[in-house]
């Protein structure tokens, strides 16, 4: 009966030797499987999460669109500055832009608008008198 029980002694402990490299291995391919599993989730977060590579591309384009939107604008600020500046300082070009831009003629002058048919001539046609006749 001792032998029996030797022998089921035995068997036991190398079950339990057994079961105990299976727990060893369970618990590794457990710990890998996390570990690639953070790392997966890590790695995406890093390329396309809110704070990701895919987001800072996209603003990065923003901020270039906005730098050169406000350039172009601080270059029509400028030029209207001018175009202030020389209104107020400048009775020429008062003048002219009154002329161009507003139609204004001074009294007694005759405007001629030159149509350019398509064969080449010219017709003139009276568009504005301010004047006595």
């Amino acid at each position: 009966m001792s032998q029996g029980r030797a022998y089921v002694s035995k068997a036991v402990r190398g079950l339990a030797a057994h079961r105990a490299a299976w727990s060893e291995v369970g618990r590794r391919i457990l710990l890998w499987a996390l570990f690639l599993t953070l790392s997966g989730y890590f790695l995406w977060s890093a390329v396309s999460g809110t704070h990701g590579l895919l987001s800072f591309s996209e603003m990065k384009k923003t901020r270039e669109r906005l730098e050169k939107e406000n350039l172009e604008l601080l270059a029509k600020n400028h030029a209207m500055e001018k175009d202030i500046y020389l209104l107020r300082h400048s009775r020429a070009y008062l003048e002219k832009t009154a002329r161009e831009e507003y139609g204004y003629v001074y009294p007694g002058e005759k405007i001629f608008w030159f149509d350019e048919p398509g064969d080449g001539t010219t017709s003139g046609r009276l568009v504005a008198d301010h004047g006595p006749e």
